[in-house]
């Protein structure tokens, strides 16, 4: 029974230490922002009293009422915001809030991680078209900025390219350069492409018209035949005409 009674009373007092330990939260605990819209995280003093807080970047440069594009807002002794609108997606990262007990002088950290979440758009290389011709493999490459990564697929007269049909040739941070390949046979062809981009915050979908680009063809070998026979007939004539001139004094040219 003592021993019973002394193993409640040592757990009882490693609750009570814990419970009073200094401690920090971060709210909202999960820290997924979308691009270019302004979100807000509030550390607050879980345990421990007032205290002086101070939210720091993924640099640990702190951050004050003026920064960008984060900055902080005060709120309360027990409490401090930090706001932030990221238009970049390589802005995110890990975020301290940084507490120094005024009573005891103990210090506590809590952390979140940040990461810029981004609904997919679909950037086109120009206008939304593109120049193609029947018969020769046109490539045609496009930019999509997403987080987390998208699915992508194309259709062109019913045929759906996706997988391994399409290439992603770079990826960088969220921004996906996507290659594709295709060869239309007849002026049925030239029709458009449905580019869409899914990922778990949404999707969206962009159309590009094709027009038909007709080789210049230029002069074709009987025309070329043509204008050489034309030069060599003129320069017989010539030949002729100087003759006849230096022996008659007359000519057709001359």
């Amino acid at each position: 029974m003592r021993a019973e009674l002394s193993n409640r009373s040592f757990f009882f007092l490693l609750e009570t230490a814990r419970c009073s330990r200094e401690d920090l939260e971060i709210i909202p605990s999960t820290g997924d922002v979308e691009l270019g819209k302004k979100s807000y995280f509030l550390c607050k003093v879980r345990n421990g009293g007032e205290a002086t807080l101070t939210w720091l970047d993924p640099n640990d440069n702190e951050i004050d009422a003026d920064s960008e594009p984060y900055n902080e807002k005060a709120v309360d002794e027990l409490s401090k915001g930090l706001e932030m609108t990221l238009c970049d997606p390589n802005l995110g990262g890990i975020f301290t809030c940084a507490g120094q007990f005024d009573q005891s002088g103990a210090t506590a950290r809590a952390q979140i991680r940040i990461r810029v979440i981004v609904t997919p758009r679909i950037q086109l290389p120009m206008a939304e078209s593109s120049a193609t011709q029947i018969g020769n493999p046109t490539q045609y490459n496009f930019t999509i900025l997403a987080n987390p990564s998208p699915s992508v697929t194309v259709s062109w007269k019913g045929k759906v390219f996706e997988g391994d049909d399409i290439k992603v040739v770079e990826e960088d941070q969220g921004t996906y350069m996507v290659s594709l390949q295709f060869m239309p046979t007849s002026q049925e062809d030239i029709s458009e492409l449905l580019i869409t981009a899914i990922n778990e915050l949404g999707t969206t979908t962009k159309t590009v018209t094709l027009k038909e680009d007709i080789p210049d063809k230029g002069l074709g070998t009987g025309s070329i035949l043509a204008i050489i026979l034309a030069i060599l007939l003129l320069l017989v004539l010539l030949v002729v005409d100087v003759s006849c001139y230096y022996r008659r004094q007359c000519g057709f040219l001359m």
